[in-house]
This record gives structure tokens, C-alpha cells and sequence, in this order.
């Protein structure tokens, strides 16, 4: 076995250096929780939307796919009810960070945090080639 030199050695650095940056770079900053909102959508429609802060909140939904109660506490949202049959929903667990979402297939819920300054934006995230 080749010992390694010090050539090896600058190399590697650079592959680590170059690996952080680009982590850096391309992590979404935190988004504080008063920037933050829940948005209910039911069958592709939104049907309501709420900040997410500090407040007990609960939402009680009552379509003709079913019924489901979503609650806000504690800058957390979560399936607290439903009537599906397999409830995926409410083992989902607690949601919090922009682009977590919860699903209720059979009832057609959709349950999901966004970002307040992502909501209308138009601009494009990223572009691969």
C-alpha cells in the first residue's frame, strides 16, 4: 500500500472544502415561525389558511369526501382527526418547516407550511440542465 503525499492531501481539503460551501450555499436559510403560514386544501382548492404561530388553533373540515380536524399548537400543525379508513394522516406526526405537508388521500386533504414570502412569488427556485 502507497503512503499518501502531500499532494493527497491538498486535494482532499479541496474536495471538502468546495462539498461545505456548496451545502452552505444551497441550504434555505431558517424561516421564522411569524413568517410562516397553513394552508388547508381540499381537492386542489385552498380552503383556508392560517399563520403559524404560537396560538391553539383548531380546524375542523367537513367535505363530501369526508371529515377531518387539523390543529395548529405551539407553531406546529397536525392531523388531530379524520374518518379515512387507513389513517396515514394522523400518524404523519407534527409538521413545522416550509414545504412539509400532510396528505388525506381519501378525503382529499391536503395539509401544508409555507413560507409567507414564497406564497405569490414567481421566481424560480433552481434550474438544472
Amino acid at each position: 500500500m502507497k503512503k499518501m503525499k502531500i499532494g493527497d492531501f491538498i486535494v482532499i481539503g479541496i474536495i471538502l472544502v468546495l462539498s461545505l460551501s456548496i451545502y452552505f450555499v444551497t441550504t434555505k436559510k431558517t424561516i421564522n415561525s411569524n413568517d410562516k403560514s397553513v394552508q388547508i386544501i381540499v381537492d386542489g382548492k385552498i380552503y383556508k389558511e392560517f399563520p403559524l404561530t404560537n396560538q391553539n388553533k383548531s380546524i375542523t373540515i367537513d367535505t363530501k369526501y369526508g371529515h377531518n380536524i387539523v390543529k395548529i399548537e405551539d407553531g406546529y400543525a397536525y392531523m388531530y382527526e379524520s374518518n379515512c379508513s387507513d389513517k396515514i394522516c394522523i400518524h404523519m406526526g407534527k409538521i413545522k418547516d416550509a414545504g412539509d405537508n400532510i396528505i388525506c388521500l381519501p378525503n382529499r386533504v391536503l395539509v401544508k407550511i409555507v413560507a409567507d414570502n414564497d406564497n405569490n412569488s414567481n421566481e424560480l427556485d433552481l434550474i438544472l440542465k
